[in-house]
Order: structure tokens, then C-alpha cells, then sequence
């Protein structure tokens, strides 16, 4: 199960209980690595 998209990921998030919402925390998603942090994680 992996996640290609970054609103697939933060819907994810929600599902799971954190907080997360709007154009501007997505931003910080991608612009941490975090996303693809997260996929690397996922894949390997």
C-alpha cells in the first residue's frame, strides 16, 4: 500500500488522527521531504 499522491498521504494523516488541513501545511508537507520520506520508507 503506498500513497502517490500528497492528498492520499494527508488523508492518510487524517484517518489516523493528526491534524492536518489547507494549502499552506501541505506546502510544509512537501517542502520537509516528508512525503517522500514517507515513500522511500513505504517502498523499501
Amino acid at each position: 500500500m503506498s500513497y502517490k499522491t500528497v492528498d492520499s498521504l494527508m488523508r492518510h494523516l487524517r484517518d489516523s488522527g493528526v491534524m492536518i488541513s489547507g494549502s499552506v501545511q501541505k506546502r510544509q508537507l512537501i517542502n520537509t521531504g516528508y512525503f517522500h520520506g514517507y515513500k522511500g520508507y513505504r517502498f523499501f
